[in-house]
């Protein structure tokens, strides 16, 4: 049921992200890496919010403070490789934006689910031999 919910939020979260990167690339012919930073970014924040009201109980594993910079690490991470992603697809494999966009939210939204359900917002194992 989490993975259904994350799609849920991350589809919001993905058509203002694809929405902001087409207004921007195409019609004020801004380059697409920045334009992809800004909007994954926006993307990210709102995730964020959405996140932890609608899908994960925030503060089960770390405090508030370092709950959202492990978040924003696994997010920064997942910029790193969806930027790279794009560069690759566009520059180097000549695919056009949206389709290299695509790849790259794909990818990209496997690992933040992934970082984000096991390592950000996973409770702490109780060893019963400690306990």
């Amino acid at each position: 049921m989490n993975i259904f919910k994350y799609a849920c939020i991350g589809g919001v979260c993905t058509v203002i992200d694809v929405t902001i990167f087409i207004v921007f690339t195409k019609f004020f012919n801004i380059h697409y890496l920045l334009v992809s930073t800004v909007s994954f970014s926006l993307a990210v924040f709102l995730n964020y919010y959405l996140c932890i009201n609608l899908l994960f109980k925030s503060g089960v594993r770390f405090t508030k403070k370092v709950e959202l910079l492990s978040f924003f690490l696994i997010n920064i991470i997942g910029l790193l490789i969806h930027q790279a992603i794009l560069f690759c697809s566009v520059d180097l494999l000549s695919l056009a934006l949206i389709t290299s966009k695509a790849i790259a939210t794909a990818t990209v939204f496997t690992w933040n689910y992934l970082g984000r359900k096991y390592f950000v917002f996973n409770p702490p194992r109780i060893d019963i031999n400690k306990a």
